[in-house]
């Protein structure tokens, strides 16, 4: 969408709307769609990178900025709305997230941090590794109990997302935190996490 023709953006009328003219003519009006799901990390920038670097910045900040007013402004249910830290909605910091985590319920492995160290990995069994989904306060995925399943919820309140991706494992009887994101892998959602969607989108 960012290297469209032309993007018109109509404010303040009776007539709301957003309209994208694309390459091939055809033209995407956004009052014709029912649901967006935004996967917007950085606005793509391959057209002006040839420009002057005075007029790369100033488009690349306008590009950013009607981005955020766009995406901020759609009258259809967004997943995720952009957020200060991202385009593609709330981002935090694996530490934050890991705070997230405890105060949620979920069981952490210690972690030892100097000044400037970033996050471990953990080291977790990949195979060992769950997904799960919350979407508006419902886990999507495999059967949790009842304190894992609140843990999620929980957690996502925190994060800050109206859709949010959590990894976890079980050890030693206990269901621990391993990482999130705003960003859902959809293979791994599978048909359940669409379905959800599509019944959000008609709420």
């Amino acid at each position: 969408l960012s290297y469209a023709l032309s993007i018109a953006q109509y404010l303040g009328s009776p007539h709301d709307d957003i309209a994208f003219r694309l390459a091939n003519e055809e033209t995407i009006r956004m009052r014709d769609v029912a649901a967006v799901i935004n996967r917007i990390v950085t606005v793509p920038q391959a057209h002006i990178n040839q420009a002057p670097e005075a007029d790369r910045n100033y488009a690349s900040s306008e590009i950013h900025a009607f981005m955020l007013g766009w995406l901020g402004a759609l009258p259809c249910p967004v997943f995720n709305p952009p957020s200060p830290e991202s385009l593609s909605g709330p981002w935090h910091s694996d530490i934050a997230a890991l705070n997230f985590a405890v105060l949620s319920g979920f069981a952490c492995m210690p972690v030892t941090l100097g000044i400037g160290d970033g996050l471990p990995p953990f080291a977790a069994d990949p195979a060992s590794v769950s997904t799960h989904f919350v979407l508006d306060g419902q886990v999507i995925g495999a059967l949790l109990d009842t304190s894992a399943r609140d843990a999620m919820i929980h957690f996502a309140q925190l994060w800050g997302a109206r859709l949010v991706q959590i990894d976890s494992c079980v050890r030693e009887g206990r269901r621990h935190f391993v990482t999130a994101s705003s960003m859902a892998d959809y293979r791994r959602g599978g048909a359940l996490l669409v379905r959800a969607i599509l019944k959000a989108t008609q709420a």
